[in-house]
């Protein structure tokens, strides 16, 4: 069989089909074969040089595949890039060759991925609630005496007592609450002594213990009504009077202490009926500053005798004012609650007492 010459149009023909086929191949380069998210394809690099990586491409924008300079087509065209992110692939190696490169086919990218901005934000930690208001237990537990035992768990001279120094009414104050503490465990209210002083108060004038307690209603730890507001408070009129109006007649007739018990458990063995007050039957101050210990902060004996209430009547009709009944025997300290008259010493204790107060709560506004 003869042989046929090659001729120059059949290598001209398989040029051609081979830019074809690596045409072809820079198309499914380009349209991002297998992949999501297309970035555009790089330029061609010049023969047997690698193309340079495509640019990102914008969300759903077509890769375009790469275009050899001086060489053959790219052999592929850019890849799509990875999914979810807008970065673009690779570009087309470049095949050597003579003559002039073809181009690439526009491929249609797959559809863009999402761009992934940084890490999601982590949100501010929650704010912390207001803090919620404990329940009193015995939210309307707002009145007593204070009692002698209780007294003296502040006193140094476990005999005696304290006197009229009771660390001002900062110091009287903070043992009324106290001492509604151990008798209520987690009792929240606002605690004042009644007493009024003669310095303190507005251009350094007197403050009066009316003023201090709130505006009632008021009971004590058994829940008896002492008084429902200021104006049945004040003792009532009249030789059978002295007592607050409208008050329980166990009240009436026996003022309790911080854990509910009588003041007195028998007034022939136990008169202790003298409670400090430094004020009128208004429930104002009475006196001058050496009257209420120099404002309940001195025991000195020379000073003058502080206004006194009674916590339980002497008799039906005598002694019965609950705030202002007479005078003590002094700002000394002293104990006495034996039944007799003042055995004349100048001392809180004098007449029948041993420098108790009363005590006012009021819940939290």
């Amino acid at each position: 069989m003869q042989t046929r010459p090659y001729s120059r149009s059949r290598t001209y023909n398989t040029l051609v089909a081979a830019s074809f086929w690596l045409g072809a191949a820079a198309l499914c380069g380009g349209l991002g074969c297998n992949s999501s998210g297309g970035g555009g394809g790089g330029s061609g690099g010049s023969g047997n040089s690698a193309g340079n990586s495509g640019n990102g491409g914008a969300e759903n924008a077509a890769g375009r595949g790469g275009k050899a300079e001086g060489g053959s087509s790219g052999d592929t065209g850019g890849s799509g890039g990875t999914p979810d992110t807008a970065s673009g692939g690779s570009g087309g190696k470049g095949t050597g060759g003579t003559g002039a490169g073809g181009t690439g086919g526009n491929g249609t990218g797959g559809a863009g991925g999402t761009a992934t901005g940084g890490s999601p934000a982590t949100g501010g930690a929650g704010g912390t609630g207001g803090t919620v208001a404990a329940t009193d237990p015995k939210p309307t537990f707002t009145f007593f005496t204070v009692s002698q035992a209780g007294l003296l768990t502040f006193a140094t001279d476990k005999t005696n007592g304290l006197g009229g120094d009771l660390g001002g009414l900062a110091g009287a104050d903070r043992m009324c609450t106290e001492l509604a503490k151990r008798a209520n465990p987690g009792d929240t209210k606002i605690w004042k002594a009644f007493l009024s002083t003669a310095r303190g108060g507005v251009n350094d004038g007197p403050i009066h213990a009316i003023d201090r307690i709130g505006n009632g209603p008021w009971y004590d730890y058994n829940g008896r009504k002492l008084a429902n507001d200021k104006t049945d408070l004040l003792p009532a009129a009249g030789a059978s009077g002295g007592r607050p109006i409208g008050s329980a007649p166990q009240l009436i007739a026996m003022f309790t202490d911080e854990n509910g018990a009588p003041v007195s458990e028998n007034t022939n063995v136990n008169d202790n009926h003298d409670m400090l007050t430094g004020s009128d039957a208004t429930g104002k101050l009475r006196g001058t500053y050496a009257e209420t210990c120099n404002d309940w902060t001195s025991t000195d004996t020379k000073l003058g005798r502080p206004w006194i209430g009674h916590a339980w009547p002497r008799t039906p009709s005598n002694g019965r004012n609950w705030i202002s009944e007479h005078q003590a025997g002094g700002c000394g300290k002293g104990i006495d609650t034996r039944k007799q008259a003042s055995n004349g010493t100048p001392t809180v204790g004098a007449g029948g007492g041993y420098g108790g107060f009363y005590c006012f709560g009021e819940l939290p506004k």
